[in-house]
């Protein structure tokens, strides 16, 4: 006898194949840029109204293309997240590569870039002992790297920094890994999609693409699952 599926969101039962239940996929279908905003063509950032200059290029903010799929503010999503970085529930995991996979399919199509994730900070890691972003490149089933180490092992949690702060916190922020100090000329011809959790000022995604062009790579762009506009 087949043992019945839950879902980890609402406890419903649900198809054994599906990663979450069909009421739980649609509200979260419906926090997603792509159902509600327009994008810029330039670099994927939601746009506030189709005839609005994009904010990112026409600003000179960023010129990386960034994919975020879903609203910071969206109940489901930030509830998924919350879940997910502050209560251990690691199964979250697949939910969120299940829509990252979006932004991978819209920067890759091809499917041959690596995915290198943004290192959470050694405070959270020593404190919860796990690297959320590594447990969602795991649940993508593709290949990754741990490509960036944070280069101040005392930088304190962004979320505690206001805009203007986070922006100056972010220089400097990464090192190559040295498990892979060795490695950059073998791999820096490949694509690289850098992914995180939640984009806000960008200021931690831009210093990671900004840091792997500065060694190398020539084809970074970035993914995020959620993004607070």
């Amino acid at each position: 006898m087949k043992s019945t599926l839950f879902c980890p969101v609402c406890h419903s039962a649900m198809n054994p194949c599906d990663v979450i239940c069909d009421e739980c996929k649609a509200a979260l279908d419906g926090e997603c840029f792509d159902s509600f905003m327009s994008r810029c063509p330039v670099c994927f950032y939601p746009k506030v109204a189709p005839f609005y200059e994009c904010e990112k290029c026409s600003t000179g903010i960023s010129n990386n293309k960034v994919y975020p799929v879903a609203r910071y503010d969206g109940p489901l999503s930030y509830s998924i997240l919350d879940s997910f970085k502050f209560h251990a529930h690691k199964e979250m995991a697949h939910i969120i590569a299940l829509y990252l996979s979006r932004a991978l399919s819209a920067l890759d199509p091809e499917g041959t870039a690596l995915i290198v994730p943004i290192p959470c900070s050694n405070m959270r890691l020593k404190k919860f002992g796990w690297d959320p972003m590594v447990e969602v490149a795991k649940a993508l089933k593709r290949p990754y790297l741990q490509l960036l180490s944070n280069s101040d092992s005392r930088r304190i949690q962004q979320k505690r920094l206001n805009r203007q702060q986070r922006l100056r916190a972010s220089e400097g922020r990464f090192v190559i890994n040295p498990d892979y100090s060795d490695k950059i000329d073998e791999i820096k011809d490949k694509s690289i999609i850098v992914i995180d959790d939640i984009v806000t000022t960008m200021s931690t995604m831009n210093s990671a693409i900004s840091f792997l062009k500065e060694n190398g790579f020539c084809n970074v762009s970035g993914a995020s699952w959620l993004c607070e506009l």
